[in-house]
Parts: structure tokens; sequence; C-alpha cells
């Protein structure tokens, strides 16, 4: 699979350097981000040959279906994360985390990609008390009026979309 094109959501955020660290040398990356939390300009990788940086949003279907052209394999690591941006703003942590996932998911139909698409989770679609959790154990979620639920459920969202 080596010398593919991978394209990667949320590709300036800590998730995505972690892989682009143990794919940079055989991949062809294409970073795709608004790079409101940005990991990638002060790391290793920021100017490499095998990266691409386009700035865009994943609220942004066409330009989100654009900038994915010519890609193998798609990693959707945008969202909104981090408890004060979540309490900040619920909707906008709903939107882009729901609405971002089915425009990344309606681009790689688009394209053809349909077999190489690896969505992210959280590990807080199983609740507060979960340990050890594995993709068969039951989801949860609380009360529609607790910020941890808004983060969740938009993700657990995705996942539903993703399937």
């Amino acid at each position: 699979m080596s010398k593919k094109r991978i394209f990667i959501t949320g590709g300036a955020g800590f998730i995505a350097n972690c892989l682009i660290r143990n794919l940079i040398a055989d991949y062809e990356i294409v970073v795709y981000d608004n790079f409101l939390r940005d990991t990638l300009s002060g790391s290793e990788f920021h100017g490499h040959k095998n990266i691409k940086v386009i700035k865009g949003d994943v609220l942004n279907y066409d330009m989100v279906k654009e900038a994915m052209s010519g890609a193998d394999i798609v990693v959707h690591a945008a969202a909104i994360a981090g408890i004060n941006s979540v309490i900040i703003d619920p909707v906008n942590t709903m939107r882009v985390n729901m609405i971002g996932t089915a425009n990344v998911l309606e681009a790689c139909k688009e394209h053809s990609i349909r077999d190489r698409i690896i969505d992210f989770s959280t590990s807080e679609v199983f609740g507060s008390m979960a340990f050890k959790s594995t993709e068969e154990d039951l989801t949860v979620s609380g009360s529609a009026g607790e910020a941890r639920w808004v983060y969740a459920v938009s993700k657990l969202a995705g996942e539903h979309l993703a399937h």
C-alpha cells in the first residue's frame, strides 16, 4: 500500500500528527484542516516533501470534495474537541462532528472511496465509567443538558453515518 495518497481531515491535530509520524516515509499525505488547533506547523513534518497542506473546513462540502480528489485512503480525524470548546459552543460541536462527518463520507462516495476510510470516534461514547472498552460494548448517553454528552453523541452519530 505504500506510495498511496492519504487524505487526512483534522490533519494538523494531535492524533493526525501521530499518524503522520508513522506514514510520512511511504505515503503522500494531504492534510486538510482549519488550523484552529495546530500541532503540525511546529512539528518536524512541517514542510515535508510528502505533505500537501490545504486549509479548509469540513463543513464546506465542495471544498472537502475538491481537496479529496486523487486520494486512495481517507482518514477522518477532524472534530471539535476539548471540553471548553464543547461548553462554549455545543451547537457548533454537533455541526462539525456530525455534518462534517457526513460531508467527508459523501465526498468519499463521490470519489468512489468505499473500503479505505477510517473514521475516528471517542471512548466517550461508552460513558464516564468506561474501562478497557471494545467496539462491541454498549454505548451510553446522559442528559441532553450535560456538555460531555454533546460531544459523545455527536461522535456516535458519526459512527452510525460511517457504518
